[in-house]
């Protein structure tokens, strides 16, 4: 009887061990907000620095002058309820996977019709 309680208890406290969800390295957070009668939803990946540089000369995850995903893990999906104007040029209702490329002085952003995008190779 008392290795079958042992042995209940082992599996119980293994399965209670198994369930602990450990947060993740780059915490990804969704964003929705309400503009008139349309709605922006954005999921995003906040990158964990791990004490290196995010932005400028000599960063890994942002050079100047080069395509970043805009955030950590998958790309940054923007999703448009109602077709927008952005910079002068209108984009569709729809998900956009978010780019930037970084510069010293101003940036520039992408709106990708691939939200799916893994990286910043696609």
């Amino acid at each position: 009887m008392k290795k079958i309680l042992f042995s209940l208890l082992t599996i119980i406290g293994l399965s209670a061990q198994a369930q602990i969800k450990m947060p993740a390295a780059s915490p990804t957070q969704t964003l929705s907000q309400s503009f008139g009668l349309g709605k922006i939803d954005i999921v995003y990946s906040r990158p964990s620095l791990k004490n290196r540089a995010a932005f400028g000369n000599g960063s890994v995850l942002a050079p100047l002058g080069s395509v970043w995903r805009t955030g950590a893990n998958g790309a940054t999906k923007v999703t448009f309820s109602d077709a927008v104007t952005i910079g002068g040029k209108t984009l569709a209702a729809g998900s956009y996977g978010l780019f930037t490329i970084p510069g010293e002085k101003e940036w520039t952003i992408i709106f990708n019709t691939n939200s799916k995008g893994w990286g910043s190779f696609d």
